[in-house]
């Protein structure tokens, strides 16, 4: 058990720099970041640095983090302050609407952090709506914080697709899998 719990997921949050090539105009815009430094053990990384986006799809957009192994890069359209999601594999897509801010999305993660643990590999396999249950309670929680936040086929929305398809075991998250 101590293994699990060394693993546990929790909510914290740090304050990221902005890169020196982020133009003024964003840093006065933007101030100090601050971010949840992890979700889920992994599922998203804030980068040490906030800097400008280098794909073609987030131009302009300040990237804040990665997710699902840097295939994704979450990023603040710094004119709005919304928090939005590039897909390294839809080249040339346009960004996909996250949250109305990085607080929204702070809380978001919170709410994701907190509901930890959502379910067992065993209750996956034996009950056929545990998935759907806890991912429509954590939707009716998220929207609490950000009526947007599945607006579109953004980070949020991926997330709970992957939470109904029980891909969110406690074992998965922890990395110990059935039998410890």
């Amino acid at each position: 058990m101590g293994e699990m719990s060394e693993a546990w997921p929790g909510f914290n949050l740090v304050f990221i720099e902005l890169d020196s090539a982020v133009p003024v105009r964003t840093r006065q815009m933007l101030g100090e970041l601050e971010i949840v430094d992890d979700i889920l053990n992994g599922m998203f990384k804030p980068l040490p640095r906030a800097k400008m986006s280098d794909w073609p799809s987030g131009e302009g957009l300040l990237l804040i983090g990665t997710a699902s192994e840097g295939t994704e890069q979450l990023c603040i359209d710094p004119e709005t302050g919304v928090v939005v999601t590039i897909y390294s594999d839809k080249p040339g897509a346009l960004w996909w609407h996250t949250n109305r801010s990085l607080r929204q999305f702070n809380e978001c993660a919170r709410i994701a952090e907190d509901r930890f643990p959502y379910y067992s590999q065993v209750e996956v396999a034996e009950a056929d709506d545990v998935c759907d249950s806890v991912a429509d309670d954590l939707v009716i929680a998220m929207e609490s914080v950000d009526s947007t936040a599945f607006m579109t086929n953004g980070f949020w929305s991926v997330f709970i697709d992957d939470i109904r398809i029980g891909d969110f075991a406690t074992e998965v998250i922890l990395g110990v899998g059935i039998g410890g």
